[in-house]
């Protein structure tokens, strides 16, 4: 069957196995046909998400093992619904290194363990104190000072003598325990002979700042515990999926998410292989799209996980004529003179390069240079100028990566894309040698053997993703409800016309492909946005009223506090209200370390921080800034729930497959995780937008030829701009308005027959005249 519609909940302590499946009855009374499961194996103890996978043959003990996970497939199946599994095949988890056995095994026997050509480590790094050894920087500080201080000592535990680090326990090899004595008192209070022993593992001890130049492994971006799989061996493929291909098989899953799969080395490779074991599968990918990108055809997957189409239905919402208007306001209340978006990133993908992502830059650098060494022409390029040209490649490069994979020429779009780089490359850095940037070129282009082009592709999309998703977005502030996954801040608002034809491409190559408007990853929920929105049709309002609340402001300012995360605040809480003291300082903490510039996770600015908290604290315990603030959502609250309503009404009925993020069936404010992965509280009432939703997934119910891959979809009303309408099929009609501040009338031409607005139960035939409505859904009766 295929799926109507998702509903996708995050597992966790709060929301384990069993509580899931009570809420069984209450997921499908919402008509979708499928619940959409976050991962849930074995992960790293305590996890709050399930990314962090320690074992792939276990269903998580945490919430609530086989016996709990069974009795929630079995409510679900009660309840009519078909279950869709988060597949994570890029990492595992290796915080505690006991929890994984294959990583325990790696760490205890070297290249000689079973599961060594599992993960994807570098045993040939070019220091030769790294040379057949895995750098595991768990240390608190330099390696002889924590030695020195007794941190690092061996103990038994269990019969066996393990190192211990803290609180974490690590192997010995076995070639090293010969001569062990039973008692190891002596052994370590001799800090050279513990030393030497250390120095017989398959691992070096260090210092977790080393993990920034000198980590031997890859990850899944700079996270030092989540280590890389190679999905590509056919060993590793079934070892960690046989549990999940077995709920495939025996009807258990019906679908697939595909977590990160641009981190694998051949994601062609590995959807194919995918398909071919679970070839009834619905199969999507979370697969960040750059705005005017399109999914790889040879792809064997239904689509993305949406949030292409996210990006383009909250744009209908935002007055493309008012970007210049915000980039002036942009640029008086910070003084930011260019308020383009792609700069930033640009200066964003660099510091990620050279501050959270220099080890891996380092190996791809290696490998060119050993390509360069096998070419005369090229064998006296240095490190140095690699680095250059590699590093301005990735700044030059419009998408997350690209496909070329071993062995193939080039897809057409990838030759595009690496041409189109490489020129823009050698623009940006004119000083550098036009030659090499053709020279690294053509081995992208798959001209040339060896690992370096597969290695450049797994690190553009971690490049890019924290660069652009997790610096640049929180350090651009035009606009910031136009900064989301997969989006430009450049391209201000969605005309009728594009989001039709996204639409209608939609529909002729991905008919099942996932329509989302919020998800767990989401930087602002749907109905933030929305409203945010608003605020694009009154640029002056807006500006006079910043303008207000930064002189009652003040008073509080403190010199450390910046006008570029004031400005950011300002249009946080007007998006989000209302919002408590402390879910405020939680994002702001947030924000400011994920902008990387003043403070950052790495190196905390306690100062800086304190007092940008301190300043929000004093301007949420001020009368006449709390009065302003509820004044101006009061004026724009009515016409940001239109356009919420408008915009879960097109998600739901556009072509595709919508996904309802758990609490998104009710109004939803949230802003970054972990604020959006806050707990639901099922017990609150349900609301107009809850109403919405049921009758939409009636209709599409109800009228499946409408809205299944063969039926139609027809844009209607053209002639009015202010309006997005389509009709799927020959019966289903949908109308939604932008742009409510400004009195909008005119006469729609309906196709012959009786239509129902089942959302207002009014029925229609000839005409309406419009005028401001709120979204309709016309069904032919």
């Amino acid at each position: 069957m295929a799926p109507r519609a998702t509903y996708r909940l995050q597992l966790n302590q709060d929301l384990d196995f069993a509580k899931a499946a009570a809420l069984a009855p209450r997921i499908a009374s919402l008509g979708v046909s499928h619940v959409y499961l976050s991962p849930h194996l074995q992960a790293a103890p305590g996890s709050t998400h399930g990314y962090d996978v320690v074992d792939y043959t276990k269903v998580s003990s945490e919430l609530g093992g086989e016996a709990e996970h069974a009795k929630m497939l079995t409510a679900f199946a009660k309840a009519g619904l078909s279950v869709v599994i988060d597949v994570v095949p890029n990492h595992m988890s290796i915080a505690r290194a006991a929890d994984n056995a294959w990583w325990w095994d790696v760490l205890e026997n070297g290249q000689d363990s079973r599961w060594a050509q599992f993960f994807d480590v570098d045993w040939h790094h070019p220091d030769e104190r790294l040379r057949d050894r895995i750098l595991l920087p768990v240390l608190g500080d330099h390696y002889g000072r924590v030695l020195e201080a007794g941190d690092i000592t061996l103990e038994r535990k269990d019969g066996r003598a393990l190192v211990k680090v803290y609180d974490q326990h690590f192997p010995l090899a076995p070639k090293s325990l010969a001569g062990l004595p039973e008692d190891l008192a002596a052994l370590n209070a001799d800090k050279a002979l513990l030393h030497a022993l250390l120095e017989q593992q398959s691992y070096r001890l260090a210092y977790w700042r080393s993990a920034r130049y000198d980590l031997d492994y890859r990850r899944f971006f700079d996270v030092n515990e989540l280590v890389g799989l190679r999905m590509s061996r056919p060993e590793v493929f079934e070892a960690t999926h046989a549990l999940l291909l077995r709920w495939v098989n025996e009807g258990l899953v019906t679908g697939l998410r595909v977590d990160h799969p641009d981190g694998l080395g051949d994601p062609s490779g590995y959807l194919e292989r995918l398909r071919e074991r679970a070839p009834h599968a619905w199969i999507v990918v979370e697969k960040i799209l750059a705005y005017d990108e399109t999914l790889p055809k040879s792809w064997p997957v239904q689509g993305t996980t949406g949030y292409d189409f996210a990006n383009r239905v909250c744009g209908l919402w935002i007055d493309g004529a008012s970007a210049e208007a915000f980039s002036d306001i942009y640029e008086e209340m910070t003084g930011i003179e260019d308020a383009r978006f792609e700069p930033v990133a640009s200066v964003c993908k660099r510091r990620i390069m050279r501050e959270v992502l220099a080890s891996d830059v380092r190996r791809v650098v290696e490998l060119f240079l050993r390509a360069t060494e096998e070419n005369l022409a090229y064998r006296d390029t240095s490190r140095e100028e690699l680095r250059r040209a590699i590093e301005t490649l990735l700044v030059a490069l419009p998408v997350y990566r690209t496909y070329v994979r071993p062995g193939e020429p080039a897809s057409e779009r990838d030759r595009e894309v690496i041409t189109g780089m490489v020129e823009k490359a050698k623009a940006l850095c004119g000083d550098c040698d036009p030659r090499l940037f053709d020279f690294i070129a053509a081995i992208l282009l798959g001209e040339a053997p060896g690992d370096a082009a597969k290695r450049f592709q797994q690190l553009s999309g971690p490049v890019t993703a924290k660069g652009v998703e997790d610096t640049a977005f929180f350090n651009h502030h035009r606009f910031i409800a136009l900064n989301d996954v997969g989006n430009d801040p450049d391209v201000f608002g969605t005309s009728a016309a594009d989001f039709h034809a996204h639409n209608a491409r939609q529909l002729r190559d991905a008919p099942l492909t996932m329509l989302t408007t919020s998800t767990h990853d989401s930087k602002r929920s749907e109905d933030v946005r929305a409203r945010l929105a608003v605020l694009s049709e009154m640029p002056d309002a807006w500006r006079n009223w910043v303008r207000r609340v930064r002189e009652l402001a003040d008073r509080y300012r403190d010199p450390e506090v910046d006008d570029s995360i004031e400005y950011h605040l300002y249009q946080t809480l007007v998006g989000a209200w209302p919002l408590s003291k402390e879910r405020v300082a939680a994002y702001l903490t947030k924000a400011m370390r994920e902008a990387k510039d003043r403070t950052a996770w790495l190196r905390v600015n306690a100062s800086y921080e304190g007092a940008v908290r301190r300043f929000a604290d004093k301007l949420l315990s001020d009368a006449d800034v709390l009065s302003a603030l509820g004044e101006l959502v009061g004026r724009i609250d009515l016409a940001g729930r239109e356009n919420a309503l408008a915009q879960k009404l097109l998600t739901l009925t556009s072509p595709g497959v919508p996904d309802l993020y758990q609490g998104s069936e009710r109004w939803y404010f949230a802003l970054t995780d972990p604020d959006n992965r806050r707990p639901v509280d099922y017990a609150e009432p349900d609301d107009e937008k809850t109403t919405l939703v049921r009758k939409a997934l009636a209709v599409r119910r109800e009228h499946p030829a409408c809205f299944d891959a063969r039926g139609t979809y027809t844009p209607m009303f053209t002639h009015a701009p202010r309006l997005v309408a389509f009709k799927r099929g020959d019966d289903v009609l949908v109308i939604a308005q932008r742009l409510r501040l400004t009195p909008f009338a005119t006469t729609l031409r309906l196709p012959e027959g009786e239509w129902r607005d089942v959302l207002s139960e009014t029925r229609y035939q000839g005409s309406i005249a419009w005028s401001s409505h709120r979204a309709m859904l016309l069904v032919r009766t």
